[in-house]
């Protein structure tokens, strides 16, 4: 698709949308490919249930070999790139190309744990209302500054003060500067899961020539990236092409392998699949579940999917409901909704029934997943909660369904809508370009809205929209999207944040998510899926390890990264 809606990119469209920025587009490449966008069959359609690729898959311990230049299929273009920035909108192409440039503070593990990667220590006071963050020593920006403390608490402070990443950082009270690597950050609150925002956009450490005394972001942040990754950046041709060479004097000894780097933005499905046959690019992501199916058995490729290979929390393709106003305020519109949803079917025609169903925010495997009773498709059922809603309403009960206006969401619309009506519901379709559909969102202008959705290293991530404190008024801004006001909902939230105590905060988010599907603010559909595909030459490409050696996350969300990644030429 060309357009991805999911928290990561949410709060950088919504804002800077609410307060009348200029919008920014999908990116339509100039570029679709080095070959005719002929694919063969594409239709997800198809009825196929394809088996999910090997955990090995992009995981080489063959002896690397060094030199060459990778070639990146991304699903879209990237708006900016420094990561405080209004402009920056951070989906999962603008955190491929981040990756490549700059360095977390933080990385995932494999074993869902939290590494430290450029900080080399990311530790609590007792009551974890402070965390000190302790830099890796000699490191140095691609302009020469060197990343040391002041450079960071530059960088918190621009995070801080940003409309953009603001919103997700209001605990943090202050920074003070312990000594020449060290920075300690005072919250308002204990924040138990704090270091989760530093494995992402919150981590990404820029240099501070960009950032002015009161974190202020230089407009050059954006077009001309400087940070400490593995490659430099060299020159952008937007909707074409963004490239980077290797970083000669990069802090982890003998990375990366790769003596370049280009990511080719190539929103087609279908044109960018036929980019990756015919050799124009070396790998790409998508999250078109016909790329598995197409390419999952031929030999010329290797492709991995992340239908079973999630850590953290996933991502969802969901329904928000504005429980707010219209009919869906009702709990018996939004249960009716929800047994009139045949999921199953809607899985087996779009998704060749790879994904998994989501009855709720967790998958099975998660440490916070339990079993909870989501309602299950039974018409009969939903006819019956209409009938008892009507009779306090009489009339019709009118549904508007919105979403993004890319083919794959109007087709799910109508899947939906054909479901509903069949119940008795009058279901409108809208689809808006994204400009206006985020803004649509955040004012509350929907009835219910296809959305992706909650993905992160830690439920904690997705505190700010679930939390009744960021319910905004009527036609106000709201983070909470669904305008879902639950006290008891907000009890585990908070309890989740400020609780050391690790199977408390498992509790909790058992308790959570149970409440949440009680409340149906989201009728959760499956698991989003994401592929990543290369040919035979790419080798490790999710191999990623923390600076310790261990395993870590390596594609997440259809985020890549390339920093332990080589050619076999």
């Amino acid at each position: 698709m060309a357009e991805q809606y999911d928290r990561r990119s949410f709060i950088a469209r919504g804002m800077k949308t609410a307060v009348g920025a200029a919008a920014l587009g999908g990116g339509g490449s100039a570029l679709l490919g080095a070959c005719s966008s002929s694919s063969g069959p594409s239709s997800s359609g198809s009825g196929k249930s394809a088996i999910p690729a090997s955990p090995s898959v992009g995981i080489s311990s063959l002896p690397p070999k060094r030199g060459g230049k990778l070639v990146v299929g991304t699903y879209s273009e990237v708006s900016g790139m420094a990561p405080a920035a209004a402009t920056s909108e951070f989906d999962s192409t603008t955190f491929t190309y981040a990756q490549a440039i700059f360095d977390p503070l933080a990385v995932l593990g494999m074993d869902g744990t939290i590494k430290p990667y450029l900080a080399e220590s990311i530790s609590p006071n007792e009551s974890y209302d402070v965390w000190s963050i302790k830099l890796r020593p000699g490191l140095t920006f691609h302009d020469g500054t060197p990343c040391d403390s002041s450079a960071l608490v530059a960088n918190f402070t621009a995070l801080k003060n940003s409309l953009l990443t603001g919103q997700a950082l209001k605990p943090i009270r202050d920074f003070t500067v312990i000594d020449p690597l060290t920075v300690a950050v005072a919250m308002t609150q204990p924040w138990v899961a704090f270091p989760a925002y530093l494995t992402g956009q919150g981590g990404f450490v820029m240099s501070p020539k960009y950032i002015g005394p009161n974190g202020e972001i230089s407009d050059q942040a954006s077009v001309n990236p400087v940070g400490t990754g593995p490659f430099v950046f060299q020159n952008w041709q937007k909707n074409i092409s963004f490239n980077a060479t290797r970083n000669p004097h990069y802090w982890r000894n003998g990375l990366p392998y790769l003596d370049a780097i280009e990511f080719r933005p190539l929103p087609d499905d279908q044109s960018r699949e036929a980019t990756l046959r015919c050799g124009g690019i070396n790998i790409m992501h998508s999250q078109d579940p016909a790329s598995y199916v197409d390419l999952a058995g031929d030999p010329s490729f290797q492709v991995y999917n992340d239908a079973h290979g999630i850590v953290g929390e996933p991502s969802i393709d969901n329904l928000i409901m504005n429980c707010q106003t219209g009919p869906t305020s009702d709990l018996r519109v939004r249960q009716a909704l929800a047994y009139a949803s045949n999921r199953n079917a809607i899985r087996a025609d779009f998704f060749d029934n790879i994904p998994q169903l989501a009855n709720g925010l967790f998958m099975p495997g998660e440490p916070w997943y339990e079993p909870v009773d989501y309602p299950q498709y039974n018409p009969a059922k939903a006819r019956e909660l209409i009938a008892s809603y009507q009779q306090e309403h009489p009339g019709p009960i009118e549904i508007n369904l919105s979403g993004p206006s890319v083919t794959r969401y109007v087709q799910l619309m109508d899947a939906f809508r054909s479901l509903w009506e069949a119940v008795g519901f009058k279901v409108t379709i809208t689809s808006k370009l994204q400009s206006s559909y985020t803004l649509d969102l955040v004012t509350g202008n929907f009835g219910v809205g296809l959305f992706q959705y909650f993905s992160g290293a830690d439920p904690d991530e997705n505190y700010i929209f679930l939390i009744s404190t960021n319910v905004g008024r009527p036609g106000a801004i709201s983070l909470n999207l669904a305008r879902n006001s639950d006290p008891t909902l907000d009890t585990y939230l908070n309890t989740g944040r400020t609780n050391p105590d690790p199977q408390a905060r498992i509790e909790a988010y058992k308790k959570m998510n149970a409440r949440l599907v009680a409340d149906l603010a989201y009728l959760t559909g499956w698991q989003t899926l994401w592929v990543e595909a290369a040919d035979t030459r790419t080798m490790n490409f999710r191999g990623l390890t923390a600076p310790d050696g261990s395993r870590a996350y390596g594609f997440n969300a259809g985020q890549m990264w390339f920093t332990t990644t080589w050619l076999n030429t």
